[in-house]
């Protein structure tokens, strides 16, 4: 049997992935004896691969795909997905086309992507990091509220910045320095 590991990935969720001969599979469990259990990433698929820990080598591979081969060019865009999507949320200053350029730059299989791929990895970093940031207010009661709830967040010299009693009431941006200024 001979056996290809292609590449080693993490997807947007942290978890290892590994393609074996142009199948994807997902880390499932690691045994006791260090050696990493992997699963086919189609769900109806029952094939597991046995890995030893520093995946570099296929142990054993059981059962049979029902399903077909993934095209390297798919994989290649599933794996520069995921990469782009997880820097893309912990990196939160550097601009999506930015992230992209440079991750074309260290892909290896990079001549494979199309236009329209670059296009649906910039909308997908943009959905991605649109989840993180608060939802934009739609009244000015929403306005308030979310002022409210986040006034600790507001801090200018290591001191409060936002000052409000209730949702109700009209915020006050200032601080305690500030304050003593004016009063004397």
């Amino acid at each position: 049997m001979d056996v290809n590991i292609s590449d080693v990935f993490e997807t947007r969720r942290g978890k290892k992935c590994v393609a074996i001969n142009s199948y994807k599979f997902s880390e499932f469990r690691e045994n006791k004896d260090t050696t990493k259990i992997f699963r086919c990433t189609n769900r109806k698929c029952t094939v597991t691969a046995k890995l030893t820990a520093n995946l570099k080598t296929v142990i054993s591979i059981n059962g049979e795909h029902s399903h077909n081969e993934l095209v390297e060019e798919n994989i290649t865009k599933q794996t520069v997905m995921s990469l782009l999507k997880r820097k893309v949320t912990t990196d939160l200053n550097m601009k999506p086309n930015k992230l992209i350029r440079q991750e074309l730059r260290n892909c290896p299989k990079s001549d494979h992507l199309s236009h329209s791929d670059v296009r649906l990895f910039r909308k997908s970093m943009y959905e991605a990091r649109r989840k993180i940031f608060p939802k934009i207010p739609k009244s000015l009661l929403e306005a308030k509220a979310m002022m409210f709830q986040n006034k600790k967040d507001f801090v200018s010299n290591n001191e409060p910045f936002c000052f409000m009693d209730s949702e109700s009431s009209i915020p006050i941006f200032t601080n305690t320095t500030n304050m003593s200024l004016l009063n004397s």
